[in-house]
């Protein structure tokens, strides 16, 4: 996320009826829980946010190192005043690699929810646009809840643009060099790769959110973190460790056969 010079990215606070208001750095510092869930979500590369989260945000020094470390993996850690989570999301700024992941670092207490993040995740902006549209989170428990929904829905897209350069590579199989192949295959492997690598512990911090007792979350919120961590992105083979390693293997050995056969019969 490139510097603009303002550490506040959004603040708005919920209505409770999936809409919320706008807020600047003034009502931040008057808002009280009496005027609804107020979430704040700031940009890690400003000055300001690191200073306002140690003198002003009145967490403790430990969870203000956990919302401004620079190298994260995801996970979620309870509190007796609230949790901390960390996920990762598909990385759509220009420019960038989609599996060059942006880390987002969550802290939700009971009335208010704070977000920091070193680039802009497209997954925030769903989220406000919700608000804006009064479709959105209620409460702290509803915002994670949506929040992981949405970055479910880009990795899954991100999933099937691999799967149509699969498609597209068993098309390609009979008239490709086999040297062409293989740059193919590789780069397709380093793409699934990439995604493997952050999403298996990320459904590990997600297990631990609705694993654990905690008074944000009741049933319903649990049972949706459930059902979110079952389809994490539909990445086949993520439950094994060896799946993918098998899916690429078989993939490759399907291709070098056939091109064997047909080499053996004279097609080619």
């Amino acid at each position: 996320m490139p510097t603009s010079g303002k550490s506040l990215i959004s603040a708005i606070i919920f209505d409770g009826h999936g809409g919320g208001s706008k807020v600047g750095w003034n009502e931040i510092k008057a808002w009280d829980s009496s005027q609804g869930v107020l979430w704040v979500h700031l940009d890690l590369n400003e000055k300001r946010t690191h200073s306002w989260l140690l003198k002003k945000s009145h967490l403790e020094k430990i969870q203000v190192l956990a919302l401004t470390a620079e190298e994260v993996r995801p996970r979620t850690v309870f509190a007796s005043n609230g949790v901390l989570i960390v996920l990762r999301g598909i990385n759509h700024n220009p420019g960038a690699e989609p599996e060059d992941m942006v880390s987002i670092r969550i802290w939700l207490e009971e009335s208010r929810i704070i977000t920091t993040s070193l680039r802009k995740l497209t997954s925030i902006d769903d989220l406000i646009f919700s608000l804006q549209q009064n479709v959105g989170p209620k409460s702290p428990a509803d915002f994670i809840v949506a929040l992981y929904d949405y970055m479910n829905d880009h990795i899954s897209e991100s999933v099937e643009e691999i799967e149509i350069q699969i498609i597209q590579l068993e098309s390609d199989i009979l008239t490709a060099e086999s040297q062409e192949l293989r740059a193919k295959i590789s780069e397709i492997r380093r793409e699934a790769v990439m995604l493997r690598r952050y999403l298996s512990p990320q459904r590990d911090a997600l297990y631990r959110l609705y694993s654990e007792p905690s008074y944000l979350f009741d049933d319903n919120h649990r049972q949706q973190l459930r059902l979110l961590g079952m389809n994490v992105g539909g990445l086949p083979g993520l439950g094994n460790p060896w799946g993918f390693y098998i899916a690429c293997a078989t993939m490759v050995t399907i291709g070098i056969c056939t091109i064997i056969y047909f080499k053996n019969t004279k097609w080619l």
